[in-house]
Protein backbone atom coordinates (compact mmCIF):
# COMPACT_ATOMS: atom_id res chain seq x y z
CA UNK A 1 0.00 0.00 0.00
CA UNK A 2 0.91 3.43 -1.07
CA UNK A 3 2.17 5.87 1.88
CA UNK A 4 0.73 9.48 0.98
CA UNK A 5 2.91 12.08 2.30
CA UNK A 6 1.32 13.96 4.95
CA UNK A 7 0.82 17.12 3.63
CA UNK A 8 -1.08 18.43 6.97
CA UNK A 9 1.73 18.66 8.85
CA UNK A 10 3.87 19.72 6.78
CA UNK A 11 2.10 22.63 6.31
CA UNK A 12 1.39 22.80 10.07
CA UNK A 13 5.01 23.41 10.23
CA UNK A 14 5.24 25.95 7.84
CA UNK A 15 3.21 28.01 9.18
CA UNK A 16 4.58 27.65 12.38
CA UNK A 17 7.59 28.68 11.13
CA UNK A 18 5.66 31.62 9.42
CA UNK A 19 4.27 32.91 12.77
CA UNK A 20 7.50 32.91 14.13
CA UNK A 21 9.03 34.90 11.44
CA UNK A 22 6.60 37.43 11.42
CA UNK A 23 6.41 37.87 14.97
CA UNK A 24 10.50 38.66 14.55
CA UNK A 25 9.80 41.25 12.04
CA UNK A 26 6.61 43.02 14.06
CA UNK A 27 9.55 43.10 17.62
CA UNK A 28 12.01 44.77 15.09
CA UNK A 29 9.44 47.27 13.73
CA UNK A 30 8.11 47.76 16.98
CA UNK A 31 12.19 49.57 18.15
CA UNK A 32 12.45 50.71 14.65
CA UNK A 33 8.85 52.38 14.82
CA UNK A 34 9.76 53.61 18.79
CA UNK A 35 13.09 55.10 17.65
CA UNK A 36 11.25 56.90 14.91
CA UNK A 37 8.65 58.48 17.41
CA UNK A 38 11.47 59.67 19.34
CA UNK A 39 13.17 60.97 16.34
CA UNK A 40 10.20 63.22 15.46
CA UNK A 41 9.44 64.03 19.32
CA UNK A 42 13.05 65.57 19.33
CA UNK A 43 12.13 67.42 16.13
CA UNK A 44 9.23 69.23 16.93
CA UNK A 45 9.60 69.40 20.68
CA UNK A 46 13.41 70.26 21.29
CA UNK A 47 12.67 74.15 21.61
CA UNK A 48 10.25 73.36 24.81
CA UNK A 49 13.65 71.98 27.54
CA UNK A 50 15.74 74.42 25.50
CA UNK A 51 13.42 77.28 26.39
CA UNK A 52 12.77 75.89 30.02
CA UNK A 53 16.88 75.97 30.67
CA UNK A 54 17.86 79.14 29.42
CA UNK A 55 14.53 80.54 31.58
CA UNK A 56 15.89 78.61 34.55
CA UNK A 57 19.61 80.30 34.05
CA UNK A 58 17.69 83.85 34.48
CA UNK A 59 17.90 84.87 30.81
CA UNK A 60 15.14 87.13 30.41
CA UNK A 61 12.20 86.51 27.09
CA UNK A 62 14.17 89.59 25.14
CA UNK A 63 17.62 87.67 25.91
CA UNK A 64 16.02 84.36 24.95
CA UNK A 65 14.57 85.74 21.70
CA UNK A 66 17.87 87.35 20.84
CA UNK A 67 19.78 84.13 21.15
CA UNK A 68 17.19 82.06 19.19
CA UNK A 69 17.28 85.02 15.99
CA UNK A 70 21.39 84.59 16.04
CA UNK A 71 22.50 82.89 13.64
CA UNK A 72 25.27 81.19 14.71
CA UNK A 73 23.50 80.07 17.42
CA UNK A 74 20.71 78.39 15.46
CA UNK A 75 23.10 76.65 13.23
CA UNK A 76 24.89 74.90 16.34
CA UNK A 77 22.04 74.13 18.10
CA UNK A 78 21.14 72.29 14.81
CA UNK A 79 23.73 70.41 15.21
CA UNK A 80 23.06 69.21 18.75
CA UNK A 81 19.47 68.55 17.72
CA UNK A 82 20.58 65.99 14.78
CA UNK A 83 22.72 63.97 17.24
CA UNK A 84 20.22 63.89 19.74
CA UNK A 85 17.48 62.80 16.98
CA UNK A 86 19.59 60.24 15.45
CA UNK A 87 21.99 58.85 17.63
CA UNK A 88 20.58 57.80 21.18
CA UNK A 89 17.44 56.08 19.69
CA UNK A 90 18.45 53.94 17.00
CA UNK A 91 21.45 53.14 19.97
CA UNK A 92 18.45 51.38 21.37
CA UNK A 93 17.39 50.37 18.05
CA UNK A 94 20.76 48.41 17.90
CA UNK A 95 21.03 47.56 21.66
CA UNK A 96 17.94 45.70 21.17
CA UNK A 97 18.69 43.38 18.68
CA UNK A 98 20.97 39.94 19.23
CA UNK A 99 23.87 40.70 16.95
CA UNK A 100 26.50 42.94 17.97
CA UNK A 101 27.18 46.69 17.06
CA UNK A 102 29.99 45.78 14.59
CA UNK A 103 28.38 43.28 12.80
CA UNK A 104 25.05 45.28 12.40
CA UNK A 105 26.89 47.99 11.47
CA UNK A 106 29.79 48.00 8.74
CA UNK A 107 32.59 50.86 9.41
CA UNK A 108 35.29 48.98 7.69
CA UNK A 109 37.41 50.09 4.56
CA UNK A 110 34.83 49.78 1.72
CA UNK A 111 35.76 47.79 -1.11
CA UNK A 112 37.61 49.62 -3.32
CA UNK A 113 36.51 47.94 -6.84
CA UNK A 114 32.68 49.37 -6.10
CA UNK A 115 33.36 52.67 -3.79
CA UNK A 116 34.04 54.92 -6.76
CA UNK A 117 31.60 54.14 -9.54
CA UNK A 118 28.94 53.34 -6.80
CA UNK A 119 29.39 57.07 -5.55
CA UNK A 120 29.20 58.02 -9.22
CA UNK A 121 26.48 56.83 -9.36
CA UNK A 122 24.62 57.77 -6.50
CA UNK A 123 25.30 61.29 -6.94
CA UNK A 124 23.35 61.15 -10.14
CA UNK A 125 20.50 59.22 -8.54
CA UNK A 126 20.37 62.44 -6.45
CA UNK A 127 20.50 64.84 -9.74
CA UNK A 128 17.47 62.60 -10.71
CA UNK A 129 15.47 62.30 -7.29
CA UNK A 130 16.37 66.50 -6.76
CA UNK A 131 14.71 67.21 -10.83
CA UNK A 132 12.16 64.38 -9.50
CA UNK A 133 11.29 66.37 -6.50
CA UNK A 134 11.06 69.92 -8.45
CA UNK A 135 8.71 68.45 -11.01
CA UNK A 136 6.39 66.91 -7.99
CA UNK A 137 6.61 70.49 -6.23
CA UNK A 138 5.41 72.32 -9.44
CA UNK A 139 2.21 69.69 -9.32
CA UNK A 140 1.27 70.29 -6.25
CA UNK A 141 1.84 74.58 -6.83
CA UNK A 142 -0.40 73.63 -9.73
CA UNK A 143 -2.88 72.70 -7.25
CA UNK A 144 -2.07 75.40 -4.23
CA UNK A 145 -0.43 73.43 -2.58
CA UNK A 146 2.85 75.35 -1.34
CA UNK A 147 5.64 72.89 0.45
CA UNK A 148 8.86 74.66 1.46
CA UNK A 149 11.33 73.30 3.85
CA UNK A 150 12.20 75.50 6.54
CA UNK A 151 16.04 76.99 6.24
CA UNK A 152 18.28 78.16 8.89
CA UNK A 153 19.91 81.38 8.30
CA UNK A 154 23.26 81.17 7.38
CA UNK A 155 25.61 83.31 9.21
CA UNK A 156 28.25 85.53 7.45
CA UNK A 157 32.35 85.26 6.72
CA UNK A 158 33.96 81.90 6.28
CA UNK A 159 33.34 80.52 10.27
CA UNK A 160 29.14 80.82 9.27
CA UNK A 161 29.85 78.91 5.94
CA UNK A 162 31.96 76.46 7.73
CA UNK A 163 29.30 76.33 10.96
CA UNK A 164 26.58 75.70 8.23
CA UNK A 165 28.62 73.14 6.23
CA UNK A 166 29.06 71.29 9.53
CA UNK A 167 25.34 71.75 10.32
CA UNK A 168 23.68 70.60 7.14
CA UNK A 169 26.63 68.14 5.76
CA UNK A 170 28.67 66.92 7.90
CA UNK A 171 26.69 66.18 10.66
CA UNK A 172 23.19 65.11 8.99
CA UNK A 173 25.63 62.54 7.12
CA UNK A 174 26.90 61.06 9.80
CA UNK A 175 23.96 60.85 12.10
CA UNK A 176 21.82 60.32 9.90
CA UNK A 177 23.41 57.10 8.10
CA UNK A 178 24.24 55.67 11.39
CA UNK A 179 20.60 55.57 12.12
CA UNK A 180 19.02 54.49 8.04
CA UNK A 181 21.70 52.64 6.72
CA UNK A 182 23.55 51.63 9.98
CA UNK A 183 21.01 50.63 12.80
CA UNK A 184 17.87 50.28 10.64
CA UNK A 185 19.11 48.60 7.54
CA UNK A 186 21.99 46.67 9.78
CA UNK A 187 18.55 44.89 11.67
CA UNK A 188 16.66 44.11 8.85
CA UNK A 189 19.42 42.79 7.02
CA UNK A 190 18.38 38.89 7.91
CA UNK A 191 15.46 39.73 6.43
CA UNK A 192 17.01 39.83 3.09
CA UNK A 193 18.90 42.82 1.42
CA UNK A 194 16.31 43.83 -0.66
CA UNK A 195 13.53 44.34 2.41
CA UNK A 196 16.70 45.78 4.03
CA UNK A 197 16.98 48.37 1.30
CA UNK A 198 13.50 48.49 0.51
CA UNK A 199 12.31 49.44 4.30
CA UNK A 200 15.28 51.77 5.28
CA UNK A 201 14.66 53.59 2.26
CA UNK A 202 10.65 54.06 3.44
CA UNK A 203 11.84 54.76 6.77
CA UNK A 204 14.22 57.55 5.42
CA UNK A 205 11.64 59.03 2.81
CA UNK A 206 8.56 59.56 5.61
CA UNK A 207 11.15 61.08 8.07
CA UNK A 208 11.54 64.37 5.30
CA UNK A 209 7.79 64.31 6.74
CA UNK A 210 6.39 66.21 3.18
CA UNK A 211 4.42 64.73 0.01
CA UNK A 212 7.26 66.40 -2.18
CA UNK A 213 10.52 65.49 -0.41
CA UNK A 214 9.56 61.64 0.81
CA UNK A 215 10.06 60.60 -2.79
CA UNK A 216 13.22 61.95 -3.14
CA UNK A 217 14.23 60.42 0.51
CA UNK A 218 13.36 57.26 -0.98
CA UNK A 219 15.05 57.23 -4.02
CA UNK A 220 18.18 58.35 -2.64
CA UNK A 221 17.45 55.96 0.50
CA UNK A 222 17.79 53.56 -2.26
CA UNK A 223 21.08 54.30 -3.55
CA UNK A 224 22.64 54.91 -0.98
CA UNK A 225 21.40 51.67 1.02
CA UNK A 226 22.60 49.83 -2.06
CA UNK A 227 26.26 51.38 -1.66
CA UNK A 228 26.66 50.69 1.64
CA UNK A 229 25.73 46.69 1.29
CA UNK A 230 27.61 46.37 -2.14
CA UNK A 231 30.74 48.33 -0.74
CA UNK A 232 30.59 46.63 2.78
CA UNK A 233 31.64 50.16 4.44
CA UNK A 234 28.65 52.88 6.34
CA UNK A 235 31.44 54.99 5.05
CA UNK A 236 30.16 54.78 1.14
CA UNK A 237 26.82 56.10 2.15
CA UNK A 238 28.61 58.67 4.47
CA UNK A 239 30.56 60.32 1.90
CA UNK A 240 27.30 60.23 -0.80
CA UNK A 241 25.22 61.79 1.91
CA UNK A 242 27.62 64.58 2.76
CA UNK A 243 28.51 65.18 -1.70
CA UNK A 244 24.72 66.07 -2.01
CA UNK A 245 24.11 68.06 1.07
CA UNK A 246 27.33 69.74 0.62
CA UNK A 247 26.93 70.95 -3.17
CA UNK A 248 23.36 71.93 -1.96
CA UNK A 249 24.81 74.18 0.97
CA UNK A 250 27.94 75.34 -1.47
CA UNK A 251 25.17 76.14 -4.05
CA UNK A 252 23.02 78.29 -1.91
CA UNK A 253 26.19 80.20 -0.78
CA UNK A 254 26.81 80.95 -4.37
CA UNK A 255 23.62 82.22 -5.67
CA UNK A 256 23.85 84.50 -2.78
CA UNK A 257 26.79 86.31 -4.59
CA UNK A 258 24.80 86.08 -7.63
CA UNK A 259 21.84 88.35 -8.75
CA UNK A 260 21.28 87.41 -12.17
CA UNK A 261 18.65 84.53 -12.31
CA UNK A 262 19.94 83.44 -16.19
CA UNK A 263 23.57 82.51 -14.48
CA UNK A 264 22.10 80.82 -11.40
CA UNK A 265 19.83 78.73 -13.81
CA UNK A 266 22.87 77.99 -15.67
CA UNK A 267 25.00 76.86 -12.51
CA UNK A 268 22.23 74.62 -12.17
CA UNK A 269 22.43 73.30 -15.33
CA UNK A 270 25.80 72.30 -15.59
CA UNK A 271 25.48 71.21 -11.88
CA UNK A 272 22.99 68.26 -13.29
CA UNK A 273 24.76 68.28 -16.46
CA UNK A 274 27.51 66.62 -14.24
CA UNK A 275 25.80 64.88 -11.91
CA UNK A 276 24.86 62.81 -15.08
CA UNK A 277 27.86 62.38 -16.53
CA UNK A 278 29.31 60.66 -13.07
CA UNK A 279 26.30 58.28 -13.53
CA UNK A 280 27.20 57.17 -16.75
CA UNK A 281 30.98 57.41 -15.91
CA UNK A 282 29.88 55.00 -12.53
CA UNK A 283 28.12 52.65 -14.81
CA UNK A 284 30.99 52.42 -17.19
CA UNK A 285 33.54 51.50 -14.45
CA UNK A 286 31.15 48.72 -13.48
CA UNK A 287 31.17 47.48 -17.19
CA UNK A 288 33.36 44.49 -16.68
CA UNK A 289 31.72 43.48 -13.00
CA UNK A 290 30.17 39.78 -12.57
CA UNK A 291 26.57 39.26 -12.39
CA UNK A 292 26.95 38.29 -8.84
CA UNK A 293 28.84 41.77 -7.65
CA UNK A 294 25.46 43.45 -8.46
CA UNK A 295 23.17 40.42 -6.74
CA UNK A 296 21.74 41.13 -3.47
CA UNK A 297 21.51 38.73 -1.04
CA UNK A 298 18.03 37.13 0.10
CA UNK A 299 17.11 35.45 3.54
CA UNK A 300 16.44 31.84 3.62
CA UNK A 301 12.66 31.93 4.84
CA UNK A 302 9.23 30.78 4.23
CA UNK A 303 7.63 34.60 4.24
CA UNK A 304 8.07 35.74 0.43
CA UNK A 305 9.50 39.24 -0.16
CA UNK A 306 5.81 40.56 -0.13
CA UNK A 307 4.79 39.55 2.79
CA UNK A 308 8.43 40.45 5.01
CA UNK A 309 7.14 43.94 3.88
CA UNK A 310 3.90 43.70 4.49
CA UNK A 311 4.80 42.20 8.16
CA UNK A 312 6.68 45.57 8.93
CA UNK A 313 4.29 48.44 7.57
CA UNK A 314 1.20 46.36 9.26
CA UNK A 315 2.63 46.85 12.85
CA UNK A 316 0.65 48.59 14.64
CA UNK A 317 3.79 51.47 15.79
CA UNK A 318 4.88 51.75 12.09
CA UNK A 319 1.29 52.94 11.35
CA UNK A 320 0.94 55.20 13.90
CA UNK A 321 4.90 56.18 12.99
CA UNK A 322 3.26 57.11 9.21
CA UNK A 323 -0.10 59.07 10.68
CA UNK A 324 2.22 61.26 12.97
CA UNK A 325 4.24 61.95 10.01
CA UNK A 326 1.58 62.78 7.68
CA UNK A 327 -0.16 65.09 10.14
CA UNK A 328 2.91 66.87 10.93
CA UNK A 329 3.76 67.28 7.26
CA UNK A 330 0.37 68.62 6.78
CA UNK A 331 0.79 71.18 9.86
CA UNK A 332 4.30 72.09 8.83
CA UNK A 333 2.62 73.00 5.21
CA UNK A 334 -0.45 74.93 6.90
CA UNK A 335 2.24 77.03 9.15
Amino acid sequence: MYNYPNYGVFETEKSIVKRQEKRGIRSVAAHIGLAYLVMMAVAFFWSLPFMAVLQGLGFSQAEIIAITEDPAIMQIIQIVVSILMFVPPYLIVVANSPQKMRNLIPLGKPNKGMILPLILISIGFCAFANIATSSIADIFAGFGIEYSAPELEIPGGVFGALLAIMATAFTPALVEEFAMRGAVMGVLRKYGDGVAIGISAAMFGLMHRNFVQIPFGFVVGIALGYAVIKTGSLWTGVIIHFINNFISVGLDLLFRQIDSVYLQSGITAIYFVLCFLCFFIGLYLMRNKKKEDYALENADMVMTVKERVSAFFSSPIIIISIVVTLVLGIIEMNM
